[in-house]
């Protein structure tokens, strides 16, 4: 995880990014060769925030990422964001986009989360914009299908919230009921007592 004030990422740095530089490694052909600070990397994978890569990117943008996976990737379906600028500048072999949010059928922001993903495939905004600029028309929809499906992994809306045993209990739904029992447990339904004759109950 890396988080925190200015001091706990310093020490994070210090510690926790890089092994210690070893001893020089000597090859068969006598050629002595020291580790790279890239082969002294200490973790597998490092969970930060969008904060977090705009205020140290001077630190992160060096290392040679394997993979890239950008939570609430919609965010970077505008060009002039300055997540978008400093995300850009990483070096990764791999880059995945997180999202659940729609992009309203506008054709410039999927250019952009596309051009994110691959600046080889979708390189020109113009050229994508005229090569569909007639999107309403069944055989340009096709197209565009065909070009994005080898990039899109979709979870459909009923797929989520359905099973082959019905409807999920959210857990949302669940923490609401838990706190009306907090409040009164007789909140709950079905756990008030069957009283069949109030006055009985007054009497006593």
């Amino acid at each position: 995880m890396y988080v925190g004030n200015g001091q706990a990422r310093t020490v994070i740095r210090d510690y926790e990014f890089y092994f210690p530089k070893s001893k020089k490694i000597k090859k068969k052909s006598g050629q002595i060769i020291a580790e790279t600070k890239q082969e002294r990397i200490k973790f597998d994978v490092l969970l930060t925030s969008y904060e977090m890569i705009n205020l140290d990117t001077a630190s992160l943008k060096p290392i040679q990422w394997e993979c890239m996976i950008v939570d609430e990737g919609h965010r970077l379906k505008n060009k002039d964001s300055k997540l978008f600028l400093a995300l850009k500048q990483y070096s990764c072999k791999h880059r995945v986009l997180l999202t659940g949010t729609p992009l309203q059928n506008n054709l410039d922001e999927l250019f952009m989360l596309m051009h994110f993903l691959d600046d080889g495939k979708f390189g020109s905004l113009e050229e994508f914009r005229e090569e569909f600029k007639d999107i309403n028309q069944e055989e340009q929809i096709s197209r565009l299908h065909k070009m994005l499906h080898p990039h899109l992994l979709r979870r459909i809306k009923k797929d989520i919230l359905t099973r082959r045993g019905g409807a999920q209990i959210s857990l949302i739904n669940v923490v609401m009921e838990l706190r009306k029992l907090c409040c009164h447990p007789y909140m709950l339904e079905g756990v008030e007592p069957d009283i069949r004759d109030a006055m009985k109950l007054t009497d006593n």
